[in-house]
C-alpha cells in the first residue's frame, strides 16, 4: 500500500459518524417505526427491531436504509381540474362574485369540497393501490 492510500484509509476511519435525532413511533416484533426531520420535512421509516437508538439518535447511514413508512403522497398525479364544474356549482348556489363568496364562506367551502370529490377518491384509490402492492 502506498503512503498516500494509507493516509486516505486513516482519514476515513477518523471521520465522525453523523447522528440524527429520531422519535420512535412504534415498536413491533420485527421492526421499529421512527420519525425524523430533514430540512424541516418530517419523515418516517421502518428499521429492524435491533437498530440502535442512542440518546434518541440514529446513525445517518443506518437511517438512510429505512424503508419508507406510509403512502408516498408526493407521487400522486392528480386528474384533470374541472374549472367548469366549480363554476357551475358556485353559480347554482348563488355565488357569482367575491362578495358572494365572502358573505357565504361555508357554502363556498362546501362547493369547493364537492368539486374536489373526484380528486379525493383518486387519492384514496392511489393509497389503496400502493398498500396493495406491499
Amino acid at each position: 500500500m502506498t503512503e498516500e492510500v494509507e493516509k486516505k484509509e486513516i482519514k476515513k476511519t477518523k471521520t465522525r459518524k453523523k447522528y440524527i435525532p429520531v422519535k420512535v413511533i412504534a415498536s413491533k416484533k420485527k421492526a421499529i417505526i421512527v420519525e425524523w426531520f430533514e430540512k424541516e420535512i418530517v419523515h418516517r421509516g421502518i428499521l429492524p427491531i435491533g437498530t440502535t437508538v442512542k440518546d434518541g439518535k440514529i446513525e445517518e447511514g443506518i437511517l438512510n436504509t429505512a424503508i419508507q413508512y406510509g403512502v408516498p403522497w408526493d407521487e400522486f398525479v392528480p386528474g384533470d381540474f374541472d374549472g367548469q364544474k366549480i363554476n357551475d356549482l358556485l353559480h347554482q348556489k348563488g355565488i357569482w362574485t367575491y362578495q358572494d363568496a365572502k358573505n357565504n364562506l361555508s357554502m363556498f367551502g362546501r362547493v369547493i369540497l364537492q368539486s374536489m370529490n373526484t380528486t379525493r377518491n383518486d387519492l384514496l384509490n392511489f393509497a389503496k393501490q400502493f398498500e396493495n402492492k406491499k
